[in-house]
């Protein structure tokens, strides 16, 4: 259902940084919906902030009538070039 955890995955420590996993649905769950996820990370017990990264493949580049340019991401359609956070 829209909103259930499927997963949990917990690394363990990690140094501070930009970290990159991968993820296969567990038995029963389709690989044909959409997927969402969530990162959580503390110091300690205290709660620190995240930046979440997602990985795609750059089908096309479009420019906009106000001269912006747009991405068209295989998985996760449009998106403005200005909201990407890293390449590579």
């Amino acid at each position: 259902a829209s909103g259930s955890v499927v997963d949990t995955i917990k690394p363990g420590t990690l140094a501070a940084g930009r970290h990159d996993f991968e993820w296969t649905p567990p038995d029963g769950v389709s690989k044909n919906q959409a997927f969402t996820f969530k990162v959580n990370a503390t110091t300690g017990n205290t709660k620190i902030g995240t930046t979440n990264l997602m990985l795609d493949q750059v089908d096309a580049v479009s420019n906009t009538s106000t001269g912006a340019v747009n991405l068209e991401l295989r998985h996760s359609g449009t998106m403005a070039y200005s909201k990407v956070k890293a390449v590579g």
